[in-house]
């Protein structure tokens, strides 16, 4: 079983990743995402400093959740800066499925035994 504080970290991660998949859904405000965005980014580096009592396999789904959160930034980066409306919709459809990703890997984390 996941270490208390880093059970409450996961299921706040997947509640605000439930929240951005929401945004991308409907009608996408980048504003409010970026706002959520910055919080997810802030509680994942804070799971980040306490790797040291993890087990491997969690070790491994956390490297993969910091790393699809690096790719969500570099995504969000390109929706700035995104001029035409396909750019646009076809970066909130990988951010979506990016999202749906960490969803995935943080109900494995909360459901498995580490």
């Amino acid at each position: 079983m996941l270490v208390g504080r880093h059970r409450q970290h996961y299921e706040e991660i997947r509640q605000m990743v439930c929240q951005l998949q929401a945004i991308a859904a409907s009608q996408p405000d980048i504003s409010e995402f970026q706002a959520i965005f910055l919080k997810v980014e802030q509680a994942g580096s804070s799971l980040a400093e306490g790797e040291g009592d993890w087990d491997v396999k969690a070790q491994s789904y956390q490297t993969e959740i910091n790393k699809q959160l690096r790719l969500l930034k570099i995504d969000l980066m390109f929706l700035k800066s995104a001029r035409q409306t396909a750019t646009s919709e076809q970066r909130w459809a990988t951010m979506s499925d990016r999202l749906h990703l960490l969803i995935i890997y943080c109900d494995t984390l909360l459901s498995q035994d580490f």
